[in-house]
Order: structure tokens, then sequence, then C-alpha cells
């Protein structure tokens, strides 16, 4: 009994270190950023503050489309992603709610449900390298085609990879984060009975869609606000994935900061810095403007909302289908170009499978690759440890409170 009052008592300092813990080293991070972007940086003869790096970075080439690139990119994809989501979870707790898992799109979303998921666990950078040897003009999409249909004996010269306009970047985002939002959304619906609503709204004489629509969505979304705007976060400063999917000439703001950073002349850390508050500026802006968004959707709908019409929206169903599959099957497809080609010794094109199988590249890097797996490993695990132990104990802490 001592023993538990004496944990219960020190339960209070689990939410007072967690928010140290997150606010120190984004003070110092800040700090870091905002006083080099005001030109102070003595190491690097910066010992005045004034604004003229700002005015370096406006007056930069490649900083409109950059920043144009960067907003369309992260903007877009959050918009696909959370679309996506919202229908995929519809039809998802429908098939829940029905019971049925006989028939062929009761088990062809029972295949989604299981295999999208578990994408949330795939590194970004794997999946857009996998992604970018899939849609390549070289790549496997086009292998298939040439060989089933078309016979081009050379890759057409499409630009599917880095394209101008982000596109490839943009579906490289949407794989990844709409089984995260799909995830937060499945797992908000069971705080607000969702199920009952569903057959209140069945029962008035409205479809399934449109109940879902009318009663659930505006329940379920201010649940999920924060993970959406962490992916439009996300896919406004995202690195690895514009690296590999993002075009170059020039590329987004992350990138054009990160090879700032990366140059041989130190003094383009003032001008990095001065881009990184600028991307800060950039991603509280947009968090605004989907904010202000929502509020004119609202509006915009609250009418539609409880004029009680019904009836049911048709093919709903099948979209929803369509849509799992559509990002079921690439996102296997980019994992397993990935495998094959860590697998291939000799693959020419037009060939669909490699000419060569050897796992030579395994053993030439294996020595590399132990060291750095290790290392993710070993930040990887005692990250989610340190971060289980205190969420664990913040909600130990509000449950005693």
């Amino acid at each position: 009994m001592a023993t538990t009052i004496r944990a219960v008592s020190l339960l209070p300092a689990f939410p007072v270190l967690t928010q140290l813990l997150l606010l120190l080293p984004i003070v110092a991070g800040l700090l870091g950023v905002l006083l080099p972007s005001l030109g102070y940086f003595p190491d690097l003869g910066g010992n005045q503050f004034h604004f003229e790096i700002f005015s370096q970075l406006l007056e930069h080439p490649a900083l409109p489309h950059a920043v144009w690139l960067t907003l369309f990119s992260g903007i877009i994809a959050t918009v696909l992603s959370l679309s996506l989501a919202i229908l995929l979870a519809a039809m998802l707790s429908r098939e829940s709610l029905t019971g049925n898992n006989k028939n062929k799109m009761a088990s062809l979303f029972t295949i989604i449900r299981r295999g999208l998921i578990p994408l949330i666990a795939v590194p970004h950078a794997a999946m857009a390298l996998g992604l970018a040897f899939l849609v390549a003009p070289s790549g496997w999409i086009v292998r298939w085609l040439s060989f089933l249909f078309m016979g081009w004996e050379t890759p057409p010269e499409w630009v599917t990879v880095q394209d101008p306009f982000g596109l490839s970047l943009i579906l490289g985002l949407v794989l990844k984060e709409t089984p995260y939002l799909l995830l937060m959304i499945l797992a908000a619906l069971p705080q607000i009975r969702a199920q009952e609503y569903i057959l209140i709204g069945q029962s008035l004489g409205y479809g399934y869609f449109l109940s879902w629509l009318k009663l659930v969505l505006p329940q379920v979304y201010p649940l999920i606000r924060l993970p959406v705007f962490a992916v439009l976060a996300f896919s406004l400063s995202v690195v690895d994935v514009a690296l590999i999917l993002g075009p170059t000439t020039p590329p987004t703001l992350s990138v054009l900061i990160l090879r700032w950073i990366d140059d041989p002349d130190l003094s383009f850390r003032f001008l990095a810095s001065a881009g990184a508050v600028l991307l800060l500026l950039l991603t509280l802006g947009s968090l605004i403007f989907w904010r202000f968004s929502e509020w004119l959707i609202f509006q915009k709908f609250r009418n539609w909302l409880s004029n009680g019409k019904r009836g049911n929206v048709n093919g709903v169903h099948n979209i929803a289908a369509l849509s799992g599959s559509l990002l079921l099957g690439p996102a296997f497809l980019s994992l397993l170009s990935l495998a094959f080609w860590s697998l291939s010794l000799r693959w020419p094109y037009p060939l669909v499978l490699p000419q060569r199988w050897s796992s030579r590249n395994w053993e030439r890097h294996w020595s590399s690759l132990q060291e750095t797996a290790f290392t993710t490993l070993e930040v990887g695990v005692i990250t989610g440890i340190i971060a289980l132990f205190l969420v664990v104990g913040c909600l130990e802490n509000e449950q005693w409170r």
C-alpha cells in the first residue's frame, strides 16, 4: 500500500518531465535558427543583428518556385490523404457493422484493412525509393506495359520521378500518410459510438454513406484534427522523400535549405537559417489556412447537414474498393521492387525480372549495413521505450487526478 502511494505521488512529475523534454530542444532549435537568420553567429563572423539575410533570401532566384512547390505538394498531399482515409474508414466501418465477410467486396476490404495499416511502419525513404523504382521511365510498371502491350524497345521519354510539379512526391506522401490517417479515424470511431449513429440515420431513411457523412464525420473530425495537422506539417517540411521523388531544379524549400547547410561555403548557414524561419512561417500559415478552410466548409455545408434530404450515394462502395486497391497495390509493389533490385546483379530494360540474381550487393555492404542498422535500431528502441514510459506516466497521472 505504501509503495502504491509513493508511486502515485510521483505521477505529477511525468507531465512536467515530458513538457521539458519536448520544449527544451524546440526552444534550443528555434534559437539556433533564429539568431543566425538575424545575422548573429559569432563563429562565422556574425556579431551584429540585422535583416540583410532575409533580403538575400527573398532575392534568391530559386525561392519563389520552391515556396510554391512546397505549398502545392504539401497541401494537395494532405487533402488527398485525408479524403481517401475518410472514404476507406466509412467503408471499413460498414463491413464491421454488417458483419458480412462472405462476399467478395467484404473480403477485399478485409485485405485492404490488414494491408494498409502495417504500411505505417515502413520508413518513408524506403517507400519513396521503391516507388521511384516502380514509376521511373524504365521502372517496373513500364517494363510490364512493354512486355504485355506496348513492346517498347527503349524507355519512353516520360518525366515520372522528380517531375517539375511534384506529382511523384505527392503520390509518395499519399501512400504513406493515408494509412496513418485511416488508423487515427478508426481509433476515434468507438469514442463517438459511430455505429449507433449510423443505425439511427439508417432508421430515418438515410443511406449508409450519407449517415456517415452527416452524423459521424462532423463528430470524428475534431478528434483527428491534430493528426491531420501533423500530416500537413510533415508534408510541407519533408526532406528524405523530397530528395528521392521531388523536383531538383529547383527543389522544395526543405531540400533547398539542406543544400545551403551542406554547402562548403559556411556563410550559406545564414541563408539556411533564414530559409528555416521562412519554412516555419509557411507551415504555421498553412495550419491557419487549413483551420480557416475547415470553418468555411462547415459554414457552407451546415444547411446540408440538417436539411433532412434522404437517399443513397451510389457507387461509393466501388470507389472505396478501387481507391484502397490503388493504394495497397503500388505500396506493396514498391517494396517488392526494392527487394528485387537489392538481389539483382543484372536487370536490363525491358526485362520484367532480373536477368541474374545475386546476393553480392548484400555481401559487399553487409559490414557497413550492420553498423548502420544497429545504430538505427538502438535509436528507435531507446526512443520508443522513453516515449512509451512518459506517455503511460502522463495517462496514469490523469487517471489518478
